[in-house]
């Protein structure tokens, strides 16, 4: 305490040492370097504001547990509604997700008797859809929560088994290090790079095909060219059209002039240079 002396140097004096704020509450001596007392009692902030005593109610608030327990099922529900988007699309009938479903389903319907009077989250207004997701009646549950607060406690976090604790359980091995998505995500990207090997042989080969290809049509088409020279150099020695078509045309289906016999074409018929259809061999 500190009193003020008009005129004095300093003008303030010291009377009264500072003192922590003392107080008992339910027979046990606290002090406070505050006016206000938080570690007394778990949860609970006192303000001290003078001497005397006074009686402290407690009641539970239910607010922030409706509040954690609602964020709770709309956690779930986005869960259960993935599963059934993806159900019904690009992971239709694949065991994984119809299997975390069912263990999701088997975790809430398992009635849990070992916790006292409260043994399903029917009894929190809690209920299940046909769709595997969740609905909750908030009074129902403010009136279970102020009936029987430890018991709502032990359902979700009982000896380390209520639902919450098996739900943590069943994340853990179906997302964790080593559980079953991470393990098919794996699976997947191996098949992946499998398929990108086979298409990148396969790519491979087909250029290998191709390059084979031109080259032999390459060669098929100096061969045709060679034979071609070779035709027209027998029909420029020859004296007749250079145009092997026009050729035969004009020789007929005989290999002779309109109106003649292949033997009149002497001396080329007549020797046989034309052979038996008139044309020259190898070459028509």
């Amino acid at each position: 305490m500190l009193t003020y002396t008009p005129g004095v140097a300093g003008g303030l004096t010291q009377t009264a040492a500072a003192q922590d704020a003392q107080a008992t509450v339910n027979g046990v001596a606290v002090t406070s370097g505050a006016n206000t007392l938080s570690d007394a009692i778990l949860g609970v902030t006192m303000s001290l504001i003078g001497v005397g005593s006074s009686t402290l109610a407690i009641a539970l608030n239910p607010a922030p547990i409706v509040s954690d327990i609602s964020a709770f099922v709309s956690a779930y529900n986005q869960v259960q509604s993935r599963i059934n988007k993806y159900e019904s699309s690009s992971l239709a009938n694949d065991p994984l997700p119809q299997g975390v479903q069912a263990q999701l389903s088997n975790i809430l319907e398992t009635s849990l008797a070992e916790f006292g009077n409260l043994s399903s989250l029917a009894q929190l207004g809690i209920t299940i859809n046909p769709n595997h997701t969740l609905t909750l009646d908030k009074t129902a549950l403010q009136q279970a929560l102020v009936g029987n607060p430890s018991g709502v406690a032990q359902l979700f976090t009982g000896n380390n088994q209520g639902i919450a604790d098996q739900i943590i359980t069943l994340a853990q091995n179906v997302a964790g290090a080593g559980g079953a998505i991470p393990t098919q995500v794996n699976a997947l990207g191996n098949d992946v790079l499998q398929l990108q090997n086979q298409q990148q042989n396969a790519n491979f080969l087909a250029s290998l095909q191709k390059q084979d290809l031109v080259g032999q049509y390459a060669m098929l088409s100096g061969t045709l060219s060679s034979i071609q020279n070779t035709g027209q150099f027998l029909a420029d020695q020859l004296g007749v059209p250079s145009n092997i078509a026009g050729l035969n045309a004009l020789m007929g289906n005989n290999g002779g002039l309109p109106g003649q016999s292949a033997s009149s074409m002497d001396p080329l018929a007549a020797s046989g240079f034309l052979g038996q259809s008139g044309g020259f061999p190898y070459l028509f």
